[in-house]
């Protein structure tokens, strides 16, 4: 037998691919779906604008609620409440107040000292004027904080004096935190 000469079949002729076509139509297919999709849309807003809009009988939107009922105060309300009584011209000058308001004044006076003498290179001064300071702004604030609770208590925090001790005290804890890095043994 021989092996050049066998009856075999012919060889395959060479074809273009059919897979750029599919893809083609499904392209093309998928294009017309995607028409179609916002055509409908199209047609639903329009529908929608040419409907009329329903009116509204009442316009209150607590209609439902019964009237006489007691109303509930928000808890988000910055203005006054009732349970809150505005403060008295005097409150400060209540005499916790005062003293704390002279030991802040002394304690800021003896920083300026203190940042005087660190100017000047006398460290160790610096140093002892500096931790006076802090423990006069620290009596200051101990010395005011059941105080300050109590009249928060009473006349609301919104109240302008109430307002005024905060932001002071606020003021001498800020100067107290910043003292606070200076260390007692190193003097």
């Amino acid at each position: 037998m021989s092996e050049s000469q066998s009856p075999r079949r012919a060889s395959r002729k060479k074809a273009p691919s059919l897979a750029p076509l599919y893809g083609g139509i499904g392209i093309v297919i998928l294009a017309i779906i995607a028409v179609a999709i916002s055509q409908k849309d199209k047609d639903a807003r329009d529908a929608a604008k040419n409907r009329e809009q329903p009116v509204q009988e009442s316009s209150n939107p607590f209609a439902d609620i019964p009237a006489g009922t007691k109303v509930v105060p928000s808890p988000f309300e910055s203005g006054s409440s009732a349970s809150h009584s505005p403060s008295a011209t005097g409150l400060l000058a209540s005499a916790v107040w005062v003293e704390a308001k002279a030991k802040a004044e002394l304690a800021k006076t003896t920083l300026q000292e203190a940042k005087a003498a660190d100017e000047a290179g006398d460290r160790k001064k610096y140093k002892r004027m500096a931790v006076e300071a802090r423990d006069l702004y620290s009596a200051a604030i101990d010395s005011t904080a059941q105080w300050e609770y109590d009249i928060s208590e009473s006349h609301g925090e919104s109240d302008s004096q109430v307002s005024t001790v905060r932001s002071l005290r606020a003021t001498w804890f800020d100067q107290h935190r910043k003292l606070r890095s200076v260390d007692v043994n190193d003097i």
